[in-house]
């Protein structure tokens, strides 16, 4: 099962990146990349641990994908927010919303229908 390690993996980059910007910022960014890298993979690979039916699922697995795709660029935009810059990353932070509905989705339909 994929999700625990790449949780894993982003929670080291979010310690990385709070280490790098601890020492002249605020350390918004890394308290980002850690709940919507960590906290997310994470819960989603405890739920898919208990419920493994959902795991399964097709559904899951463009989930899976589509989320790493889609979670560097949100980060990104969010940088470019908490900098003052333009956001030209919403599509990607949308990406991640539609995706959070999939993830609900497949919950429901693997789920609760037992």
């Amino acid at each position: 099962m994929l999700w625990p390690r790449v949780a894993l993996l982003y929670l080291l980059v979010g310690a990385g990146v709070g280490i790098v910007l601890g020492i002249d910022a605020d350390g918004a960014r890394p308290v980002q990349i850690d709940l919507f890298g960590w906290a997310l993979f994470a819960l989603a690979g405890v739920v898919y641990a208990v419920f493994p039916q959902a795991g399964l699922a097709a559904l899951d697995k463009i989930y899976f994908w589509l989320l790493n795709l889609a979670l560097p660029g949100t980060m990104l935009a969010l940088a470019h927010l908490l900098t003052g810059a333009a956001t030209p990353g919403i599509a990607q932070t949308l990406i991640v919303v539609a995706l959070a509905a999939a993830f609900s989705v497949n919950l429901c339909v693997n789920l609760c229908a037992n």
